[in-house]
């Protein structure tokens, strides 16, 4: 759901990753506290296709037989911890 404080922090943030400081968004923002400002910052918020890749779905199925299932992990067995038949 969007509300008003998601438009807030979209544009808190778009100014701090171009180079704005907390005091000036502050300002911008009308907010008394730097502390009510940093509420709204979302600049460590980002995450890395590093990161993305870091999430392995162990169910890959290679083929379907119905009296047994055979899985497919590209990393090995002592990798990951898991069975990979």
């Amino acid at each position: 759901m969007t509300c008003c404080h998601t438009f807030w922090a979209t544009g808190i943030t778009t100014y701090l990753r171009n180079g704005g400081t907390i005091k000036h968004a502050r300002q911008i923002a009308v907010h008394e506290s730097p502390r009510s400002t940093k509420l709204y910052d979302r600049t460590g918020d980002a995450i890395s296709l590093d990161e993305i890749e870091r999430i392995l779905i162990q169910d890959r199925f290679i083929g379907y037989n119905p009296g047994r299932m055979q899985r497919r992990d590209r990393r090995s067995e002592s990798q990951t911890g898991f069975s990979t038949v």
